[in-house]
């Protein structure tokens, strides 16, 4: 699951680069490959609900084995990747520094820290 964290967060890395936002994604592992599913997530919290909710359904029918959600954080100012399993959780977060344009190395956070109990998928 490491090798995918530090992948999506090469990606979310590039797209600010470029000079985008990044949409928050969800790349999912299911028995039948992989998934990758961008999911736009606006100020609303109902619309934010309705979309989680249609992404956990997904999941769900897909009969994934993991997803690793990738988004840009505010508070930090990072990019985050944060990978579930049955068994494990594991983030990764890199700081952004805006003037000039910069990002810290990768700092590893393990369920404990994350505040998410893996089982979710």
């Amino acid at each position: 699951m490491r090798d995918v964290i530090e992948k999506e967060l090469a990606f979310s890395v590039d797209v600010i680069r470029d000079g985008h936002e990044v949409v928050p994604r969800f790349h999912i592992d299911t028995p039948d490959g992989a998934f990758v599913v961008l999911c736009p997530l606006p100020d609303d919290i109902n619309v934010r609900f309705a979309r989680m909710e249609l992404v956990s359904k997904f999941m769900a029918s897909k009969l994934a084995t993991r997803f690793v959600m990738s988004s840009e954080l505010m508070e930090p100012d990072a990019v985050s990747a944060i990978g579930v399993t049955r068994t494990d959780t594991l983030a990764g977060v890199r700081l952004i520094t805006r003037k000039p344009l910069a990002f810290g190395d990768v700092q590893w956070l393990g369920s404990d820290q994350v505040g998410v109990s893996s089982g979710y998928v």
